[in-house]
């Protein structure tokens, strides 16, 4: 080793011995190495490095890659398994909290105490002591005992000695996260000093810009190995390319990132991206060139061509950072869609940057969830400028000049219209604009040639909320198309941060009580959703003891006077009426007004409320919807729209009785659910959550669906699979949708007919394929004398959001279970994944469970759970009353008893056809659920430990980890590095 050497590692390798049970440890030393009861896992695989006197080297890396016991093995506190590591001079550390201090010991006594172990008598800590002290700043407390200790101050203490005795080595393992930041800075200071002295420091930490402020090298480990060893800028940029892509696999994303060309000029610079965009250029505008000088105060101008997706948004993020690539300003640049799919952009900078070495570093991101952005590419340091001050001008402190001061503003609401279009609605308009106009909402009114009061009230709110009126001129019929679209022309034209399609007897609000509907549009908005849906509520003119109003007057306060209603969502997404201007053409008409389509439409999951009033008496609904509507032919034949309203009888209206309507003082539940209109005449139907269970495949499914199945309410087929096809290829009627089902693998498993599954379908007054399937499912439960229904098929998971849609009384149960179990369950099965390699099962598992959840995120909070299959197992009765709670469904015991039916369920299945050739044999199907066929086993829990070995243990966690960590399952790379 040579005289500047300080630190050598050779080929250096660690290994642990995994022993699954406590007895293992003795057997393996009664059989003296004859048979092993353990298996390796090795922390450190042939690690070579060497640290010369003064450097500060960081070490980085995920947890679990090694870092801690690297430090602890140059600290000689472990021993290599194999290779060479060689030290020169006295060693300093804090690797642990509080490691090497006596609790029960004052903050004085271990002072004195670690001197001792570091070779210093009584008499020279005492001389060191007003130093450690002062650095330590813990007061009265410095002769307390320690474990009354706060973390903080623990670590202030151990800093303090490490630091003051003369260490030529000194190393940190995280320690320094603990304390505050005043604190850090003063570490970093006296570590810089002890930097001059040539001490050396080996530098564990998660703060990548710690590391490349404070280092002069890097080392990245990854599963034990090094990664990189150089630069701390390089080093950085590729565990930041690491982490970007494996937080892409989190998200489920298909294009894998890719380390690509950089434009600007090694250490320092480095790209990488998906292939899906590229910043193809980039220089400074005069200069023609990606290095350059300027004077203190001087604009710059850079051109950067892109090429992006030409139908989608994308944003550009441009960041300034000093010299070791730590940011100092940026911003992020929103670029809409325009069709083209290269782009030329010029960005300025002003002048406010002190002397001194710059980088411009650019991304190109792709907004992807309210808080994710997918990095289409990254230019790391792409540009480089450097300031200079020669006369010594500079007037202001720190990197960039800027005015600092306060003034209070007042709030910024967004701009927020109501496109309201209306015709004989006067009974409506006071109240309806009143709200509007206290809700923050100005008001745009489209009349379609009123010959009542609704446009004189219209112009008395003139000025005062209504900011215009629009005519649509009525040609004899109700021309429900022709004002859709003419609203989506006016949403174009007309300024407007957000839109709401208003009709006048509506009342729209947020959930939260005191929050105005701008309001509520406001946070939404800051959260990067552009749609919002409204839960639809329908008031009816009853009062509490169900007494019909006969006759309404004008200026009636309807919202005070209505206090019954029920919930009406005959779909998922029945109401996403309000949405953000985008420069996006916006269609209304496709839907029939009911939700607003555009491109990159990212719906916000919690829903707004609308109260409807469809009739405020008896009189007005025949007045209303009777004779004199006439609605568009084809509207009504070709796009089969207004329903029940054509051919309207006064004859056919039923109203509810209130004990079966919702009172205000209810709150806005969401478990009953109609899908029609009593006061059309519709027969009313009430529908009540299903649950569909779904998950990776062997995670709990079938033992969630027999155990639900169990209840005396419900009932749940194995699994359907139909479903994804019938989604994917919707059918457009009876005929097909009855030939889609019928030939499908698993009809044999349902013990239905073709005959009764026509039967039932016909009796649609008409087809759609969210009835039509609800039909399936209450057939199915009749059979088994069932009022409820429910469904488990795993792979339904990619599918929750359209299942929802047509759907909306699906409630979606996402079963989870330890995915290195999942990965054993596989092996020896002949389904699943083709490869059954664990880097390939760890990535399977990963993808499909961050899909499912990503596509739940549209899905308001009440109707996507996660269950963790051990949960189901170690406590089942505490997780079925949480799900039934979820499915507004009585707890009954009998779903802990579901064993003794299991048999019987199970034996629905039939043998597998699909073309004439056999997909899976009965025998087999039934041999797969055996384990259910008795009570909960805890047994299936945490098999791996035995089965897998270290290998595949480390790289199922290296892939997943930060998965099985979020499901709060145990990491071994972390007990082994802990």
């Amino acid at each position: 080793m040579s005289s500047d050497v300080v630190i050598l590692a050779e080929k250096l390798n660690k290994c642990y011995f995994i022993y699954d049970k406590p007895q293992d440890r003795l057997f393996q030393m009664l059989t003296r190495g004859k048979k092993r009861f353990y298996h390796e896992f090795w922390a450190l695989k042939d690690v070579s490095f060497e640290v010369t006197k003064g450097e500060i080297v960081g070490v980085i890396g995920q947890n679990g890659c090694g870092k801690s016991t690297l430090l602890q093995m140059v600290c000689g506190t472990l021993a290599s398994t194999r290779g060479k590591l060689e030290t020169k001079g006295r060693i300093a550390a804090l690797l642990e909290l509080g490691i090497g201090f006596n609790p029960d010991f004052t903050g004085r006594e271990n002072v004195f105490l670690n001197g001792a172990l570091f070779g210093f008598s009584e008499e020279e800590m005492n001389e060191r002591l007003a130093e450690i002290t002062a650095f330590a700043d813990i007061g009265e407390f410095l002769d307390q005992p320690v474990k009354t200790y706060s973390s903080g101050m623990t670590v202030r203490l151990a800093f303090a000695v490490a630091t003051h005795v003369e260490a030529d080595i000194l190393l940190i393992d995280e320690a320094l996260s603990v304390g505050d930041a005043a604190f850090q800075f003063k570490c970093l200071k006296h570590m810089e000093n002890l930097r001059r002295k040539g001490i050396t420091i080996l530098f564990v930490s998660h703060d990548m810009s710690l590391v490349q402020s404070f280092c002069s090298r890097a080392i990245y480990l990854q599963h034990g190995e090094v990664k990189a060893d150089g630069h701390p800028e390089a080093v950085a940029a590729q565990y930041f390319f690491d982490t970007r892509e494996q937080h892409r696999r989190a998200l489920g994303l298909k294009h894998p990132l890719r380390q690509q060309t950089p434009l600007g000029n090694p250490p320092e610079a480095a790209a990488f991206g998906n292939g899906m965009g590229e910043i193809v250029d980039a220089l400074f505008s005069e200069e023609h060139a990606r290095q350059i000088q300027m004077p203190l105060g001087a604009e710059v101008r850079l051109n950067v061509e892109l090429r992006c997706p030409p139908d989608e948004d994308v944003a550009l993020a441009v960041a300034i950072q000093n010299h070791r690539l730590v940011e100092v300003s940026g911003r992020r640049f929103a670029l809409e869609a325009n069709g083209h799919a290269h782009r030329r952009v010029q960005i300025t900078l002003p002048g406010v940057f002190a002397p001194g070495d710059y980088f411009v570093t650019l991304r190109l991101v792709q907004q992807i969830t309210h808080i994710d952005y997918l990095p289409l590419q990254s230019q790391i340091a792409a540009l480089h400028f450097q300031v200079i001050d020669p006369k010594g001008e500079q007037d202001f402190l720190g990197l960039c000049r800027t005015a600092v001061r306060l003034e209070e503003l007042p709030s910024q609401p967004l701009r927020v219209v109501a496109l309201l279009a209306v015709r004989n609605e006067e009974l409506y308009m006071e109240r309806c604009i009143r709200h509007l106009v206290e809700q923050g909402v100005e008001v745009l009114v489209i009349d379609n040639d009123s010959t009542d009061a609704t446009a004189q009230i219209a112009r008395e709110w003139l000025g005062k909320g209504v900011i215009g009126i629009e005519n649509y001129p009525f040609e004899g019929f109700y021309d429900w198309k022709g004002l859709l679209e003419f609203k989506a022309r006016l949403a174009q034209s007309v300024e407007a941060d957000w839109f709401i399609h208003h009709d006048a007897d509506e009342i729209r609000q947020s959930r939260r009580e005191g929050e105005t509907l701008v309001q509520a549009l406001t946070r939404l908005d800051g959260r990067g959703y552009n749609a919002i849906n409204f839960d639809e509520y329908v008031f009816l003119p009853q009062d509490r003891g169900g007494l019909l109003l006969d006759k309404a007057l004008p200026g009636t306060d309807y919202v005070a006077d209505f206090p019954l209603a029920y919930y009406f969502a005959p779909t998922g997404q029945h109401r996403i009426n309000a949405w953000k201007k985008n420069g996006h053409p916006v269609d209304l008409a496709g839907s029939g007004g009911h939700r607003v389509s555009f491109p990159n439409l990212r719906l916000a999951p919690e829903r707004l409320v609308l109260r409807h009033y469809p009739c405020l008496s008896k009189e007005h609904l025949e007045a209303k919807y009777g004779a004199e509507r006439v609605y568009s032919r084809e509207e009504v034949e070709k796009l089969g729209w207004h329903g029940d309203r054509v051919g309207f009888k006064a004859a056919n209206v039923s109203w509810p009785q209130p004990e079966k309507l919702l009172s205000l003082e209810d709150g806005w539940p969401t478990d009953r659910i109609w899908t029609g209109h009593p006061f059309l005449g519709k027969e009313h139907k009430v529908l009540r959550p299903v649950p569909f269970v779904v998950g990776v495949g062997r995670s709990g499914t079938t033992l969630a669906r027999l155990m639900l199945d169990a209840h005396p309410e419900l009932s749940i087929p194995s699994e359907t699979m139909f479903l994804a096809g019938l989604l994917d290829s919707p059918p457009a009627s009876v005929e097909e949708f009855t030939n889609a089902v019928t030939q499908c693998h698993t009809w044999g498993d349902f013990h239905i007919s073709e005959d009764e599954l026509r039967t039932a379908l016909d009796k649609l007054e008409s087809f759609s394929l969210g009835m039509a399937v609800r039909t399936f499912y209450q057939l199915y439960a009749a059979k088994q004398g069932k009022t409820r229904w429910g469904d488990k098929t795993p792979p339904y998971g990619q599918y929750v959001d359209r299942i929802a849609d047509i759907l909306p009384e699906a409630r979606f149960i996402h079963m989870v279970r330890d995915g290195r179990d999942v990965a054993l369950s596989y092996q020896d099965k002949w389904f699943g994944p083709e490869d059954k390699s664990m880097s390939s099962m760890a990535t399977f598992w990963e993808e499909r469970i961050c899909l499912t959840r990503r596509l739940a995120e549209s899905l308001p909070a009440d109707r996507y759970m996660e269950v963790r299959f051990e949960d189901l197992v170690m406590v089942p009765e505490e997780t079925l009353h949480r799900i039934c709670d979820f499915l507004h469904l009585p707890f009954d015991a009998a779903m802990l008893d579901y064993h003794q039916k299991a048999q019987e369920r199970l034996e629905e299945m039939q043998d597998h056809e699909s073309n004439g050739q056999q997909i899976a044999a009965r025998e087999d199907l039934l041999r797969i659920h055996k384990n259910t066929l008795r009570p909960p086993d805890p047994g299936q829990i945490g098999k791996w430990k035995n089965a897998l070995d270290a290998a595949d243990i480390a790289t199922f966690e290296s892939i997943a980890g930060d998965l099985l960590r979020d499901f709060n399952y145990e990491l071994v790379t972390e007990n082994v590095h802990a």
